[in-house]
């Protein structure tokens, strides 16, 4: 094929109405089946985003950071307030639950035993669970989850507002009354505006809060979240949590029922 010749569009030319070069940078990513993809990618991060977001990724490693950002835009169009980072919040109280389960099964498990061989040791506060039991390796930094909010009340936080905006101090402009950025990026949170537009730009923050309807705040958090964590990973990103966080589950599942099953058999054979 030349250099100059025409190609079969692929989806991205085909929905922006457009011929589709060999050089097509959005090509390798939206063969003509995968329109709807771009459709949401469009929606939330822009091409031009897109493009500029994948090739901060190593070559080899494209691929999978456009996909990454496939999931995550067709899972903010799905949920215009929390994207995938509701599925990610989701998974962190699941993960909770089933863990304080796991304890307290192990926990009256052991009763028995300490009863019947006259082990009594002052435990202190043995009643809550060990880190051993509790850790869950994530490899995401813990200022970016923390934006998740306090997973023991299962909900994303609503920031402080200042007077003073970030946003309109890393623009560099006078900071208005009417600014629409200062409820969600105060004075302290210039570095998170600075991620917001690398990753969906100011003019597509605003489009998809406005979405959110009263729920504005959670949107904001929940992108800022995204953002700051594409930023430092490039790659997976969010979908790396989630696939993270589902094989913790998993995993925590299959004990938890190894337990219970083991526990149905001592006291079936206890009644024997």
């Amino acid at each position: 094929m030349g250099k100059n010749q025409i190609r079969d569009r692929c989806a991205a030319c085909t929905f922006q109405r457009r011929r589709c070069w060999p050089e097509c940078p959005l090509a390798p990513f939206f063969p003509p089946d995968r329109r709807e993809d771009f459709e949401a990618v469009s929606q939330i991060f822009g091409a031009s985003n897109f493009i500029k977001l994948i090739k901060s990724a190593k070559p080899h490693q494209q691929v999978l950071a456009a996909e990454s950002l496939i999931t995550e835009a067709k899972a903010r169009v799905a949920d215009p307030i929390f994207g995938l980072s509701g599925t990610v919040n989701n998974l962190f109280c699941h993960l909770k639950d089933l863990r304080s389960e796991l304890v307290l099964i192990k926990q009256q498990k052991e009763m028995p035993c300490r009863r019947n061989t006259l082990q009594y040791k002052k435990v202190g506060s043995s009643s809550s669970p060990s880190a051993d039991t509790l850790s869950v390796e994530v490899s995401i930094p813990s200022t970016s989850l923390q934006q998740l909010g306090e997973l023991d009340d299962c909900h994303l936080p609503a920031p402080s507002v200042n007077k003073s905006c970030g946003a309109c101090r890393y623009k560099k402009k006078k900071c208005l009354l009417q600014c629409p950025f200062s409820p969600f990026f105060p004075l302290n949170k210039m570095g998170d505006f600075e991620n917001v537009v690398k990753v969906f730009s100011a003019e597509k923050f605003l489009k998809l809060i406005k979405l959110a309807g009263p729920l504005q705040q959670l949107a904001a958090d929940s992108m800022i979240f995204e953002a700051n964590t594409r930023i430092s990973y490039p790659v997976l990103v969010v979908v790396g949590i989630v696939e993270t966080l589902s094989q913790h589950l998993d995993d925590l599942t299959s004990e938890l029922a190894s337990i219970k099953q083991q526990n149905r058999f001592h006291l079936a054979s206890g009644a024997s």
